[in-house]
């Protein structure tokens, strides 16, 4: 079983064009964000799904190019946000896939572990350039406190100063 990596994308539009542009693109009929949209799979890597083994091809290919074993799933789409799941990692080629496509768009990705305070991250891609944001070191108190308050959903209040979430009364 794997650790779920929880992704937010919060897209900002250039003039003259909308976040929905994005959001449309990306949705197949089986899922709001499909990674086939951006980096498709192909056919012969589909049909060997059922082949018997222990490394089977898609598994393979699935990480070399979309940089986590499965697709996207627990999938929310509103406005200008995509929040998904993939397991094990973030998928770093589907972001740069994303960025290629909607150059004149500006994309803040943040993405963490379910390992609360480990393999967590933020950047952004502008148009031009890509910055990434200097973050709590892995592990920690800080750690903690920064997945649970900009990817967990935890309201800050709610967050001692280890990470850890409290409890109401």
């Amino acid at each position: 079983m794997p650790n779920h990596i929880t992704n937010i994308i919060t897209i900002q539009a250039s003039e003259g064009r909308t976040a929905q542009e994005v959001i449309d693109f990306v949705k197949s009929d089986e899922r709001e964000f499909d990674f086939n949209k951006l980096i498709p799979m192909p056919q012969e890597i589909i049909a060997s799904f059922d082949t018997p083994g222990i490394s089977p091809p898609w598994y393979n290919w699935s990480l070399e190019h979309w940089g986590t074993k499965w697709n996207a799933y627990e999938i929310s789409v509103n406005e200008n946000v995509i929040r998904f799941d993939t397991a094990w990692s973030a998928p770093f080629p589907i972001f740069e896939s994303l960025h290629e496509k909607f150059s004149d768009f500006t994309f803040d990705i943040k993405y963490a572990d379910e390992d609360m305070g480990y393999n967590f991250g933020h950047f952004e891609y502008m148009p031009g350039k890509t910055t990434s944001y200097s973050l709590p070191l892995e592990g920690t108190p800080e750690a903690r406190v920064w997945v649970c308050s900009n990817v967990s959903g935890y309201f800050p209040e709610y967050i001692d100063e280890n990470g850890n979430y409290i409890e109401e009364d």
